[in-house]
């Protein structure tokens, strides 16, 4: 096979060396503190069962609730904590072509004062089954922002593959052009469901569509398309009053500016998350 076909075969793939299962993880962190099966549903509030399950790897998708009250219970935090985390992520998309992946823009600034917003959201994404989930806000509020640095976030930690929906399309050239041709035409309720269901098939994969406006039409062909990729995650940006009548709705609200009777030169007033954006 010559160097052009071997580029050509590229494909986005986990890492070769199998990781631990999120069984393992918990085994060994609950034998790190020498506490029974028993005594850690006693600290954690987690029934024995669930926790006899989640060990011999029984459970595949854990609610994030119980993998906290796991955490707690096992007094884990920094790296033990993201080792669990990343092991009930499981491992990246596997068979997808990288030259058809569409990744978000960077991130030149830090963001500041959405941190709390970021983790939640990324949360929702990997954990609990939420597959559909629209930001709401207000105008000018940070929506675009926020989904662009969740976005990056899942894009780089490798956890799960992003598509960045661009609703003018490409020029169907490349791969990742063309599936931009029939993302846009599903945006604007035409065809290209065939095409993106083929694309995407049952890989794990965050489509993000930022300043989505849905037509029925293409509300119903998203709908159908999440229907036949089961791996397939959904977040979008919606404005406030707008509504979709389908999946988890994120709020986003104005930061803070601390306490305005305190006086513009108080502490707390300089230190808030929105004047610090200044």
């Amino acid at each position: 096979m010559n160097s052009t076909q071997n580029r050509d075969a590229r494909t986005v793939t986990p890492d070769r060396q199998a990781s631990p299962s999120l069984g393992a993880e918990l085994k060994a962190a609950r034998r790190r503190i020498g506490v029974t099966q028993t005594q850690l549903a006693d600290l954690s509030a987690v029934s024995v069962r669930a926790i006899r399950d989640l060990e011999l790897d029984l459970t595949q998708n854990p609610r994030r609730e119980t993998l906290r009250l796991l955490m707690d219970g096992l007094r884990l935090t920094g790296a033990q904590r993201a080792r669990i985390e990343e092991a009930a992520a499981g491992p990246a998309t596997r068979g997808m072509p990288a030259d058809c992946l569409a990744p978000p823009p960077a991130v030149l600034e830090p963001t500041i004062g959405r941190e709390r917003d970021i983790e939640a959201l990324t949360g929702l994404i990997r954990f609990g089954g939420h597959r559909l989930i629209r930001v709401v806000g207000m105008t000018g509020v940070g929506k675009s922002r926020l989904i662009q640095e969740v976005a990056g976030a899942m894009n780089v930690s490798g956890r799960m593959p992003v598509v960045w929906a661009d609703r003018e399309g490409g020029r169907a050239g490349r791969p990742a052009d063309t599936l931009q041709v029939h993302l846009a035409a599903l945006l604007r309720g035409d065809s290209g469901l065939d095409h993106l269901a083929t694309t995407f098939g049952t890989h794990d994969i965050l489509l993000v569509v930022p300043d989505a406006t849905m037509s029925p039409g293409s509300e119903a062909a998203l709908r159908r398309l999440l229907m036949r990729c089961r791996g397939l995650h959904v977040l979008y940006e919606a404005r406030e009053g707008s509504s979709w009548g389908a999946g988890t709705e994120y709020p986003v609200f104005p930061l803070s500016v601390g306490d305005r009777t305190a006086g513009p030169a108080s502490r707390e007033s300089a230190d808030s998350p929105a004047l610090r954006l200044i």
